[in-house]
């Protein structure tokens, strides 16, 4: 008994496959940007971000026993972390100086620093201990939206009111 050869080849046709991935992509292309347009979306991460550069300056400024300082620009787009002597520190993971430019980021594009209510400064300070030494609250907004970061005095800790999802701290 002898079987014959399908006459249908196996494997995936190349023109399907390309043909998916088309789809894939431009579905993804529409998606993405819709995604991000909103704006609970990127006040949301925002409001992480610099949570999280809040807790990194902390954690530079105790390995290196120096005091530091997280400035937010004058126009409300952004903020750098800088040494006492005002000198730009570079960023713990290497991506050049500490600096966050929301005007650069098409992400945090709209993003602003509404209000910030930390003292007569502009800037949050980390002593070489880690204790925060200015204290108070960041308020992050994109159009009718906002985000407050509150920053604690001693610990640093920082709470955020008004995000879409619970979050703690944790001082990690």
């Amino acid at each position: 008994m002898t079987t014959e050869p399908s006459a249908r080849p196996g494997g995936v046709n190349i023109a399907a496959l390309a043909a998916a991935l088309l789809a894939v992509s431009a579905l993804a292309l529409l998606a993405i940007p819709a995604f991000f347009a909103r704006a609970d979306v990127s006040l949301d991460n925002a409001a992480l971000l610099l949570a999280a550069d809040l807790r990194a300056a902390q954690d530079v400024a105790v390995i290196g026993e120096r005091e530091l300082r997280v400035v937010f620009f004058e126009d409300g787009t952004g903020y750098r972390v800088v040494d006492a002597s005002d000198r730009p520190i570079p960023h713990p993971v290497g991506l050049g100086e500490f600096v966050r430019s929301y005007s650069r980021d098409g992400v945090f594009e709209n993003v602003r620093i509404a209000n910030r209510d930390i003292g007569p400064e502009t800037w949050i300070t980390f002593d070489a201990y880690g204790f925060a030494r200015s204290v108070g609250t960041v308020v992050l907004g994109l159009g009718e939206e906002r985000r407050t970061l509150e920053v604690q005095a001693g610990s640093g800790l920082v709470r955020i009111e008004g995000l879409g999802r619970p979050w703690d701290d944790g001082g990690n």
